[in-house]
């Protein structure tokens, strides 16, 4: 998979505050979905189908012990600078 969140849902991701994304690991997020109480004031209708393609998305992900966690470039790449 190795896709972003900010760039599969850019207005979901602008709707989390900083201080949340620079805290929460995966594993929070996705424990009882509660990457959907980290987001704030869903109003268009846009945001609503984001929110839907994003859920469907993360349905998919399953996390495998042992495994590191990688940070990623702005370009998507894992590199020793990211981490």
């Amino acid at each position: 998979m190795g896709q972003r969140i900010q760039d599969l849902s850019p207005l979901i991701f602008s709707m989390v505050p900083t201080r949340i994304v620079k805290k929460r690991t995966v594993r929070e997020a996705l424990a009882g979905m509660g990457w959907t109480r980290d987001i704030h004031s869903m109003v268009t209708l846009e945001v609503i189908h984001e929110f839907i393609r994003l859920g469907d998305f993360l349905t998919d992900i399953t996390l495998q012990p042992g495994v590191p966690d990688r940070l990623l470039s702005s370009s998507g790449q894992y590199s020793a600078k990211s981490a």
